[in-house]
């Protein structure tokens, strides 16, 4: 490791880094302006239709954490492998890639600075996990976990230490994601923190890749200059997706070999636009208590305008997928037979290749009253320590992930973002300058994300596959299931600490 190659990379990096902290401090307002779909929007981005314009900011990225001596330690952190996320916290070696060097040189510079070594475990297993724990076998300093298990396994038996007793994380630094920290509590506790080590945050936000060669070929309107000047809506994006759907292969029945609006697996299509639209299918009360919206009238009203916009005027690809992202949309939409696709930015490299250009949109908003454009965010792994851990070596951690968070804010995630993002996967500039609004704006909904597994995939993914409006049939049941659920949770997070 040549120390000249860190401090050259840091100052290429830190040109890039104003861009990032504009995204981070735009999720800190709280001011509220009520929508035409009911819902309020924050006014810090009721400018420009919802548009945020990249802007320079002195925030200060450094931890200010001072001297640690931790006698060279190691440091085992537990995470999956998987091949739709970057879930990988450490490398053993340079890579040549880019991304994956940033990391191996971030944790080398926290190795020497704090005399640790980082031992990345890939062997994740919940069941294994949460064994381990109950043993209080000390394996595991920190897990990263499916934020359904995290929810689900981990906090409902009582296996979390709470973010206060990680004494030197400091929630106000820039490098760590308010907005989202505050949507993963529950009862007004704190169990779980989005840090800029954590990439899986910005994998798995859903976007809305455009092809331009079509919207040239079919004389439609620069869809970015829609998002710009906020009429990028519901019915402006379903009079371009019809207009796109047509048959290529001349048969009477549409076939995958014929072009479409819009190519989306059908669990994504339902949560994708209602949270566009400012809604959740489980939002919180004023106590910071789970509930569940999906029986309100703007949920319904919205829940049946989706089926319009898709089903009604024949834009959807009909598809039985259970993928993310299907290998099968990819390739129609690398073959020109997809005005607009869903995608993850984990996904947007299977792109690279594609001959015609495209762009990065927003999912469209409700209509123009609505202040802002919102991104949904599927999920992201979340960490953990052990409830039996020891106050010290939870000390010890907790200096770890602060100057992670740090370290990633100042080197890494100007990689991810810039670098691999705006340069290596998009192809203009206003995709890259549209990424600062999707990531500012970026959404949980418990619903679709911790709960996935019982409320968006068992229910609403069958329902919009098989074009079933009927919601109201399932209100008992999904009312039922739902306060079950938020109960258990409530009662867990109440006993932890």
């Amino acid at each position: 490791m040549k120390k000249k190659k860190f401090i050259t990379s840091v100052l290429i990096y830190s040109i890039l880094v104003c861009l990032l902290l504009t995204l981070l401090a735009s999720c800190a307002s709280d001011t509220k302006t009520p929508s035409a779909n009911g819902v309020e929007n924050s006014a810090d981005t009721a400018i420009n239709g919802g548009y945020i314009q990249p802007e320079s900011t002195t925030d200060n990225l450094n931890d200010d954490l001072g001297s640690f001596d931790f006698g060279g330690a190691q440091f085992n952190i537990l995470t999956r492998t998987a091949d739709f996320i970057n879930s990988a916290v450490d490398y053993e070696e340079m890579t040549g890639d880019v991304l994956n060097d940033a990391i191996y040189e971030r944790n080398r510079r926290i190795e020497e600075r704090f005399n640790i070594k980082f031992n990345n475990i890939t062997t994740y297993d919940a069941t294994k996990a949460q064994n381990s724990l109950k043993a209080g076998d000390n394996a595991y300093d920190i897990i990263m976990t499916r934020n359904p298990d995290a929810f689900n396994i981990f906090a409902q038996q009582g296996l979390i230490s709470g973010l206060s007793t990680l004494t030197y994380i400091n929630l106000d630094k820039p490098y760590w994601d308010k907005k989202l920290t505050d949507e993963l509590s529950v009862a007004n506790k704190k169990f779980f923190a989005v840090g800029s080590f954590n990439l899986t945050a910005y994998d798995f936000v859903h976007v809305l890749m455009f092809n331009k060669k079509l919207i040239s070929d079919y004389g439609m309107p620069n869809p970015y200059d829609m998002v710009k000047n906020g009429t990028w809506t519901y019915d402006a994006y379903a009079k371009m997706a019809k207009d796109a759907t047509r048959s290529l292969s001349g048969g009477e029945k549409m076939t995958a070999d014929d072009a479409y609006g819009y190519l989306s697996a059908p669990k994504q299509v339902l949560p994708d636009f209602w949270i566009s639209a400012g809604l959740k299918s489980i939002d919180k009360d004023a106590n910071d208590i789970p509930y569940s919206t999906m029986g309100a009238e703007n949920f319904m009203n919205i829940f049946q305008k989706i089926f319009a916009i898709t089903w009604d005027n024949n834009s959807w690809f009909v598809n039985t997928s259970g993928d993310n992202i299907p290998a099968a949309h990819l390739t129609m939409f690398q073959n020109n037979q997809g005005l607009f696709m869903d995608c993850t930015f984990f996904y947007l490299k299977s792109l690279r290749s594609m001959e015609s250009d495209f762009g990065i949109l927003p999912y469209p908003k409700y209509d123009e009253q609505q202040s802002q454009y919102y991104s949904r965010m599927e999920g992201c792994e979340l960490f953990f320590a052990p409830v039996t851990a020891s106050q010290e070596t939870l000390d010890r951690s907790s200096v770890i992930l602060e100057a992670l968070s740090s370290e990633s804010a100042k080197t890494v995630i100007p990689v991810y973002y810039d670098l691999a993002l705006k340069t290596k996967f998009t192809r203009d500039n206003e995709s890259a300058e549209i990424l600062d609004t999707l990531f500012a704006n970026r959404v949980f909904d418990l619903g679709d994300t911790i709960w996935c597994d019982k409320v968006r995939d068992p229910i609403f993914a069958t329902m919009f596959q098989k074009n079933n409006r009927d919601l109201v049939s399932k209100l008992d049941s999904l009312d039922k299931t739902v306060s079950d659920l938020i109960d258990k949770t409530v009662a867990a997070f109440e006993k932890l600490n």
